[in-house]
């Protein structure tokens, strides 16, 4: 089984790159979001989630991202969604557009996590 994601660092941002193509199951999507709170929980502050290779999602990714988003502020830590191209719908439909800082594409990302 090819894993739920990926990394690299970028200096100091982590880069998350999602390889799931459908976050609708509560399984895959609790999993995934265990996997990531043991990622950034302690160190980590900055990180970019690549959702490009991501086609379908529903409500439970939303909390997810919500709860990651939410963790990494209350440390002082931001969170840069991109490639969510395929998720537009989701995010207008749930009125979150605006919760998330969203990128055109990881580079993009990366440089507004260096500001």
């Amino acid at each position: 089984m090819a894993e739920d994601f990926s990394t690299r660092l970028a200096d100091d941002v982590l880069v998350i790159q999602v390889n799931l193509n459908n976050l609708l199951g509560v399984v895959e999507v609790n999993r995934m979001g265990g996997k990531l709170d043991e990622l950034i929980k302690d160190q980590v502050r900055k990180v970019v989630l690549d959702l490009s290779k991501v086609r379908y999602a529903g409500s439970a990714a939303l909390g997810m991202l919500l709860s990651m988003s939410k963790s990494l502020q209350s440390r002082g830590g931001k969170l840069v969604l991109c490639g969510t191209q395929h998720l537009d719908t989701l995010f207008k439909v749930s009125r979150t557009v605006a919760v998330f800082e969203i990128a055109p594409d990881q580079e993009s990302a990366v440089q507004n996590l260096k500001k």
